[in-house]
């Protein structure tokens, strides 16, 4: 997911961005589940910047 974690929230405007980019990460991650394969989030639940976002998503 994108944006996904303060300060990296993305853009608002009628719903902020990254509340609906997780919506649609959780239902993508059901379905590849349901359908056999591996899933796994790797959302950052808070990161210290931007570029730490970004790191935590790729390196866990």
């Amino acid at each position: 997911m994108v944006h996904n974690c303060p300060p990296e929230t993305g853009a608002t405007g009628i719903k902020q961005e990254d509340i609906l980019t997780k919506a649609v990460g959780i239902k993508l991650i059901q379905k590849l589940k349901a359908a056999g394969h591996t899933a796994i989030d790797c959302t950052p639940t808070s990161a210290n910047s931007v570029n730490d976002s970004v790191f935590l998503r790729i390196w866990g």
